[in-house]
């Protein structure tokens, strides 16, 4: 029941303040002597604004994103259809693609949507284990025995997640891991939507 604007606008300035960090990063260890960075030749700024006149569309369409949902102009399913089909139109009128090249992109298509189903439903059937064996309240009475503290509750789901991101995709993380911490998170009065920033930034 958590909104999907909420967490787009509650990702904003932490998603701006990631940005800032791995932008420092790269530009501490670009001035680094010695390191053995690939370098190319200064074309002048009519060679940066024809860059990014071509990914105009790929700068553009994370704010349209943003604007679209949390300003309730369409809803996350609606934007995804606008612009899964307006990328398709891009390409077709900048990159000319012929008919032989459609069939491989198709199948390539299927594959990864296929792949990526077969996950959400493992991970489906792996959810729904967990809750005939009531998993979830097991740990969450668990959790109560262990501390009262919010922060520390946080902490140790922050340290979980941290070690399953090492063997787990995303997706199947998020579709398992979510039912079984959201009772947890209700019953320390956590705001589902910190929780849910916390889940994706992890």
């Amino acid at each position: 029941g958590t909104p999907i604007a909420s967490l787009f606008e509650s990702g904003v300035i932490p998603g701006i303040l990631v940005a800032i960090a791995l932008m420092s990063v790269i530009f501490v260890l670009s001035r680094k002597p010695g390191c053995p960075w690939k370098t190319h030749e200064w074309k002048g700024w009519k060679h940066v604004l024809h860059c990014f006149k071509d990914a105009a569309f790929s700068i553009v369409a994370p704010f349209l994103t943003f604007v679209c949902i949390a300003a309730g102009i369409t809803t996350a399913t609606e934007w995804h259809h606008i612009y899964a089909t307006t990328a398709q139109k891009l390409v077709y009128t900048l990159t000319f693609p012929q008919f032989k090249d459609l069939l491989p992109m198709m199948i390539r298509s299927a594959v990864m949507s296929a792949a990526i189903l077969m996950i959400a439903s493992m991970a489906g059937v792996m959810g729904w284990v967990l809750a005939i064996d009531q998993i979830p309240q097991k740990i969450c009475n668990l959790m109560i025995s262990m501390t009262n503290s919010r922060i520390a509750v946080l902490f140790i789901i922050q340290i979980f997640l941290l070690f399953v991101g090492m063997f787990m995709d995303a997706a199947p993380a998020v579709l398992i891991l979510v039912p079984v911490f959201m009772p947890i998170m209700k019953q320390y009065g956590i705001d589902p939507v910190h929780f849910g920033l916390l889940m994706c930034f992890n």
